[in-house]
């Protein structure tokens, strides 16, 4: 009985883990969306604002 108590903690804690690593994950994408365009208009003459 404790053998199984232990895995659906494990479980529980990893699955916690892993939701959180997906949301820390769909932050860092959200974060990268406007370095595109910025990157992509530092090369070149024209402002990034106009």
């Amino acid at each position: 009985v404790e053998a199984g108590k232990g895995l659906e903690m494990r479980k529980l804690v990893l699955s916690g883990f892993l939701a959180s690593e997906e949301i820390y994950i769909n932050q860092l994408e959200a974060l990268l969306l406007p370095m595109k365009p910025l990157k992509a208009t530092a090369t070149t003459s024209q402002p990034v604002l106009t």
